[in-house]
C-alpha cells in the first residue's frame, strides 16, 4: 500500500474514532434511566447512532414510543436516509425539539404543539433545571390540547420561570381548569364567558390566573345548580333597618356581583342556595354594599337563623351591622321550615352542565374524561 493510501486510511480511522467518541459523549448526555434503551437503538445502525447528535428528541421517540405508535417504519426510514423533517412528521415530534438540550428530554415524550407561533416563541421559556422538564413538557402538552397554542406558550413561560419546586404545584388538574377558563375567556358568545369576573390574557401572572380560574369555577358551579332560575320562596322580606337595606340575592349573577363587590367567597354558595339550605341577603347602606348575611337552617330547628354575617374580604361585619341584622330578623314574620323541603334538582343540574360545556366539546371534537357528558357541579372539584 502506498504511503498516501496509508495516510488517507489513517485519517479515516481517526475520523471514525473521533465520530464514535462524539456519539458516545452524546449518548452520555441522556438521562441515566433513558441511556440503556437509547444505546440499544443506536447500536442497531450507524444512522440511528448519528441521530442522537442531530435530533436526540427523535431518538427518545423511537426508543420510548408513545402508546399506539409503531416505530418500525420510522426506524427503517432513518436507516434509508429520509430527511429529518419527514421523520419528525411521521413520529409526531416537533422540529423545535431539535434545539432542546439533551439533558432536558423525558420519555415518553408527550404530544406537543407544533405551529409557527409555537416555534418562534416556546424555546425562550425552557425550564431552568432538567428536574423540572417532565412537569414542563406535561403541562405544555395539556395546555395546547385543552386550550390553544397561545395559552401553551403562556404555560411554558410560567413553568420556565418558576423557582425551586414551585413548578410542581401546577398539577395536570389545575392546568386543565386553567385551560378551560382561558378557552372560554375568548368565547364571548358562551355561558362560560358570561360567568367570568376576570378573563385570561397573556400578560397575567400565574397566581392571578389561578385565583381568577377558581373564582370562575365557583360561578360555574353556581350556574350548574341554579341555572337561569331565580331562587324563590323567601323566608323573609326585604326591609330597611337602622339605615341598612336588606336585599335578597336570588340569582347566579347576583351572587357573582356580590362576590366581586366585596371580594369574598359568596360565589361558592350556589350549592346551599340551590338546595334550599341557605338564603343570602345583601346588606347595603346608601347604595353601597356593606356586608352579606346568610340565613340557614338546622334539621331540628323549625326556624331559619343567622348562619354567617361577613363584610368585605370575608372579614367580620361591624357591630352596628350585626345589631341591624338582629333587628331586621326580629321584625320579620316567623317562617316555619317544616313544610319547606330541601330541593334536589339533579335533572336540572345535568341540563345546565351540558349547556355550559357543549361549545367546548364541539370545538375540541371530544368529551374529555375529566369533563364528562353526564357530569354535575361536583365534578368541578376534580379540577
Amino acid at each position: 500500500m502506498s504511503s498516501q493510501k496509508m495516510r488517507a486510511s489513517g485519517r479515516a480511522d481517526a475520523l471514525d474514532h473521533a465520530r464514535q467518541q462524539n456519539i458516545e459523549r452524546q449518548l452520555e448526555r441522556f438521562r441515566p434511566k433513558l441511556r440503556p434503551a437509547v444505546r440499544a437503538l443506536a447500536m442497531r445502525h450507524p444512522r440511528l447512532a448519528e441521530l442522537s447528535e442531530s435530533f436526540p428528541a427523535l431518538v427518545i421517540a423511537l426508543a420510548w414510543p408513545r402508546a399506539g405508535v409503531d416505530t418500525r417504519a420510522i426506524i427503517n426510514a432513518v436507516i434509508l436516509g429520509a430527511p429529518l423533517n419527514t421523520l419528525a412528521k411521521f413520529a409526531g415530534v416537533p422540529l423545535w425539539l431539535r434545539r432542546i438540550p439533551t439533558e432536558m428530554l423525558v420519555a415518553p415524550l408527550p404530544v406537543l404543539p407544533d405551529s409557527p407561533f409555537i416555534r418562534h416563541r416556546i424555546l425562550n421559556h425552557l425550564p431552568r433545571h432538567p428536574k423540572h422538564a417532565k412537569t414542563w413538557f406535561r403541562n405544555v402538552s395539556e395546555a395546547a390540547k385543552w386550550s390553544d397554542d397561545a395559552f401553551a406558550v403562556w404555560i411554558a413561560a410560567n413553568m420556565g420561570r418558576e423557582r425551586r419546586n414551585r413548578v410542581g404545584r401546577v398539577i395536570p388538574e389545575r392546568v386543565r381548569l386553567l385551560s378551560l377558563w382561558a378557552w372560554y375567556s375568548r368565547q364571548p358568545e358562551t355561558l362560560g364567558y358570561r360567568l367570568m369576573k376576570t378573563r385570561w390574557n397573556p400578560d397575567m401572572q400565574l397566581k392571578a390566573a389561578n385565583d381568577a380560574a377558581y373564582d370562575w369555577r365557583d360561578g360555574v358551579e353556581a350556574y350548574c345548580l341554579l341555572g337561569e332560575r331565580v331562587a324563590t320562596n323567601h323566608w323573609h322580606r326585604s326591609a330597611e333597618v337602622d339605615g341598612y337595606n336588606f336585599v335578597s340575592v336570588c340569582t347566579v349573577e347576583e351572587l357573582s356581583e356580590e362576590a366581586v363587590a366585596l371580594q369574598n367567597c359568596l360565589a361558592s354558595y350556589g350549592d346551599s342556595v340551590a338546595t334550599g339550605e341557605s338564603q343570602i341577603w345583601s346588606i347595603r347602606k346608601d347604595g353601597a354594599r356593606i356586608a352579606v348575611l346568610e340565613m340557614t337552617r338546622r334539621s331540628s330547628d323549625p326556624y331559619p337563623f343567622i348562619g354567617q354575617l361577613f363584610g368585605a374580604k370575608n372579614n367580620d361585619a361591624p357591630r352596628e351591622v350585626w345589631l341591624a341584622a338582629h333587628r331586621w330578623l326580629a321584625s320579620q314574620p316567623q317562617y316555619d321550615l317544616g313544610s319547606d323541603a330541601r330541593r334536589n334538582n339533579s335533572a336540572e343540574q345535568r341540563t345546565n352542565w351540558r349547556a355550559l360545556w357543549r361549545p367546548y366539546w364541539m370545538a375540541k371534537r371530544c368529551v374529555p374524561a375529566w369533563l364528562p357528558l353526564a357530569g354535575t357541579s361536583e365534578r368541578l372539584y376534580y379540577l
